[in-house]
């Protein structure tokens, strides 16, 4: 299943300035850049659930922050399909 969200100017850009920053969750936000069409971020049910997590169960941080209101949106995207 595909989940579906439209991003702000500002997650967009979290997006992608968390690329450059390095680290470990590089390949979750290149996952996420691959997937952005426009405004439209579109990936499966697992990347979606992948993003949620990290953004919950790995404290605060500067990439929890970008995640947060897009691992929200994706959150209730995933609630309103099960």
């Amino acid at each position: 299943m595909l989940v579906s969200i439209t991003l702000t100017d500002d997650e967009i850009a979290a997006i992608r300035a968390q690329q450059k920053e390095g680290g470990g969750f590089q390949s979750l936000f290149r996952k996420l850049e691959d997937n952005l069409t426009d405004r439209q971020l579109t990936i499966d049910e697992r990347t979606a659930t992948r993003t949620i997590r990290y953004c919950e169960d790995y404290g605060e941080g500067g990439w929890q922050s970008a995640l947060q209101s897009i691992a929200a949106k994706l959150k209730a995207a995933v609630q309103g399909t099960t």
